[in-house]
């Protein structure tokens, strides 16, 4: 007797592209070297959103970037770390084609080479925030704001690396911003720039464990004279903005 042949099961495959430094710049934003690793990506004509806060709650991040191909909708990523990493070693220019199988695993392929990994379901994302418009209502609330240049965040990157505090307190005196460290045996501080839409003797502390590394991405990836906004009051959090992310970092209550 002839065998039947059995049916191959259908596997659903969803194909799209991405340029690998917008992708890396998307991703990068949200990790911040192992701050957050799993976050869910929305899809949404042709551009990839994520919001996502940490885990102790202390930071909440918005970034956006360029993701074409893909279908709309919502999927939970995980080990962003291995992503990041993947990418960094791929050329700035390249494009980095993306596929998406029975919507469970997330393909990269770039050059020759390719990683996979699984993909959750949003709701099993705990870092996920699923309300929408978070960024525009963090900036509803923000009230001063200051540009803030490279030079400035190189030197409180250096100088946190000189004198590894826990903590970083940006604070307004006789009309100039600077960031401090906590009083101790070493202290550090830096002039920002001037604080013309600060309000006086206004002061914000925030933990450096977030501080860091976002200031670390943005020196990776400012290109010319793009603005870099650094909005900041009185027992709000400390808001970075940049291109269409934003970082808001919950300050230490006082």
């Amino acid at each position: 007797m002839e065998q039947k042949k059995k049916k191959k099961k259908e596997v659903k495959k969803q194909q799209g592209e991405a340029n690998s430094k917008e992708l890396l710049e998307l991703l990068g934003g949200v990790h911040l070297n192992g701050t957050i690793d799993e976050c869910v990506l929305q899809i949404e004509n042709g551009k990839g959103s994520i919001q996502a806060v940490d885990m102790s709650n202390s930071l909440c991040v918005c970034c956006e970037g360029t993701v074409e191909g893909l279908e709309e909708g919502r999927h939970g990523l995980i080990n962003i770390g291995t992503i990041c990493k993947f990418l960094d070693g791929v050329g700035d220019d390249d494009k980095v084609k993306l596929s998406i199988r029975d919507g469970k695993q997330l393909s990269l392929k770039a050059n020759k080479s390719e990683i996979r990994t699984t993909l959750l379901s949003p709701d099993e994302i705990p870092t996920a925030v699923s309300k929408s418009g978070i960024k525009k209502k963090l900036l509803e609330q923000a009230e001063g704001s200051f540009a803030i240049t490279l030079a400035s965040i190189k030197e409180v990157v250096y100088c946190h690396s000189l004198v590894p505090v826990n903590s970083a307190v940006f604070y307004e005196n006789r009309g100039w911003l600077f960031a401090r460290s906590p009083e101790g045996d070493q202290e550090f501080n830096v002039r920002l720039g001037k604080a013309d839409n600060i309000g006086p003797e206004t002061s914000v502390e925030v933990y450096t464990t977030y501080l860091i590394p976002i200031l670390k991405y943005l020196l990776q990836q400012q290109e010319g004279d793009e603005k870099i906004l650094v909005y900041m009051n009185n027992g709000k959090p400390l808001i970075i903005s940049y291109r269409n992310n934003l970082w808001a970092i919950t300050p230490i209550a006082s």
